[in-house]
């Protein structure tokens, strides 16, 4: 089972990207040039310093050649996982754009797809549009936001579901008061072949 304490932290997914890249013998630069980010950027995630968004941790398993949720998890169980979904927003990793998220399933290691609860409310979350590998939905659990894809918005409440291209910028335009919402996409198509001492 994940070590929860650890999960989904600054300094723990930043670790694990740099285990994975001195495993594969690539330099901060290199990993750095495959995503379109700075060397500096990479230091510091790998640092603990930021917490990148999830479009941007996806860039970074494709550079790497591995699953995003090897990046975010230490799951090795390919047993059913079942879990609530009423976190409390405390929980959940703080990200550099201002929304927070908890990963699902944590346990589950080598999956095909990232289940992830967004939580972001209109005094925190930046507006902001990111792209990424692979196909996305989003559920909402509670609250309300508006949702731009490609330059279109989409008002979204509870209980309402959007699926899309994640290599079309996307990203939240406005957060009425808090959002609560499930979020799922497509975690790459590279087999988890790094093992990560813990």
């Amino acid at each position: 089972m994940a070590n929860e304490d650890y999960t989904g932290t600054e300094g723990y997914i930043g670790a694990r990207v740099k285990k994975i890249r001195v495993k594969k013998d690539m330099t901060q630069q290199h990993v750095a040039d495959l995503c379109g980010l700075s060397k500096g950027m990479i230091s510091k995630i790998e640092c603990g310093k930021v917490m990148p968004t999830i479009a941007t941790l996806t860039k970074i398993a494709h550079a790497l050649q591995v699953k995003v949720s090897l990046l975010m998890e230490d799951g090795s169980e390919r047993i059913p996982a079942c879990q609530s979904t009423s976190i409390s927003p405390m929980r959940f990793t703080a990200t550099d754009v201002g929304y927070r998220f908890f990963s699902l399933a944590a346990e589950y290691g080598d999956k095909s797809i990232q289940p992830l609860i967004f939580y972001a409310s209109n005094t925190e979350v930046n507006s902001h549009r990111v792209s990424h590998e692979g196909e996305e939905c989003i559920f909402i659990i509670e609250g309300e936001m508006v949702f731009n894809i490609n330059e279109s918005s989409y008002f979204l409440k509870q209980g309402d579901f959007l699926y899309f291209d994640g290599r079309q910028p996307h990203g939240i335009e406005k957060v009425e008061h808090e959002v609560r919402y499930l979020n799922i996409f497509t975690a790459g198509e590279y087999a988890s072949q790094v093992f990560i001492d813990n």
